[in-house]
């Protein structure tokens, strides 16, 4: 229910209550004793324990909340809070902060604690993919997830078998409005360089090899990335028509 109010900031402080309010999460309010033993018994049974140490009104960050609702980790993490822990406990932490326990197996026979020092605040990403990476399978689906989405975004009407793999680069000149068609127009962006291919000369030659390994160079880093942006180039030394220069490419492209 929005507030009966003109106040903007009042607005907002409430709406988010409300959001607050309403996120179901799996958040456990424990006790430092309990943390110490279930988070053991969770170690055992295979899970890792990621609890939430804090000593304000606030009460959970509503940030910590949302990550034990993340269904990339319900299976194998369980989230908890601690309110006022001892010194023992918080180490040289400042509060609010993050620590856990991770699992116990042939290789770790005994509990190991794990934390987020030096973390003033919560980052969702950097979290997420701290958690996940304790396990390399949940982390390697996590990736292709990622690597799927990004490619829709990039590739909406691209062929969905591609959408687990790095992005197909395929660093090459424009030749042809095929080509153009293909590195550009499919894509969401492109950045085309227009070299002029004069190679006679040695210093001519060299100049020109190195302007095309920048950009191949920057068009690998940006499939690395992830980036929609696919660099190309054109031969301006043979296409000299102001029509090839535009993006319609309307003219003939020599080879």
């Amino acid at each position: 229910m929005t507030p009966k109010t003109d106040d903007l900031d009042e607005i907002k402080e409430r709406l988010m209550e409300e959001i607050q309010d309403s996120l179901v999460t799996d958040v456990k309010d424990v006790s430092e004793k309990v943390y110490y033993s279930l988070a053991a018994a969770n170690a055992k049974e295979g899970k890792t324990t990621v609890c939430y140490l804090y000593d304000d009104s606030d009460g959970v960050n509503f940030t910590f909340k949302a990550l034990s609702a993340d269904p990339y980790l319900q299976d194998d993490y369980v989230f908890m809070a601690v309110d006022g822990p001892s010194s023992e406990m918080r180490g040289d932490a400042t509060l609010p902060t993050i620590q856990g326990m991770m699992v116990i197996d042939e290789e770790n026979p005994s509990p190991r604690i794990f934390n987020f020092a030096g973390m003033r605040a919560i980052h969702y990403p950097e979290v997420v993919k701290a958690l996940l990476q304790m396990i390399p399978e949940k982390w390697e689906k996590f990736e292709q997830d990622m690597l799927a989405k990004e490619y829709k975004k990039q590739n909406p009407t691209g062929d969905a078998a591609n959408e687990t793999k790095s992005i197909p680069r395929e660093f090459r000149e424009i030749k042809s409005n095929k080509d153009y068609d293909d590195i550009c127009k499919s894509h969401k962006a492109c950045a085309i360089a227009l070299l002029p291919a004069i190679t006679t000369i040695d210093y001519e030659l060299e100049s020109f090899t190195q302007k095309q390994a920048i950009l191949e160079e920057l068009d690998i880093a940006a499939g690395k990335m992830m980036s929609p942006i696919h660099y190309t180039w054109i031969n301006a030394t043979c296409h000299v028509s102001q029509k090839l220069i535009s993006h319609s490419l309307q003219k003939s492209l020599c080879l």
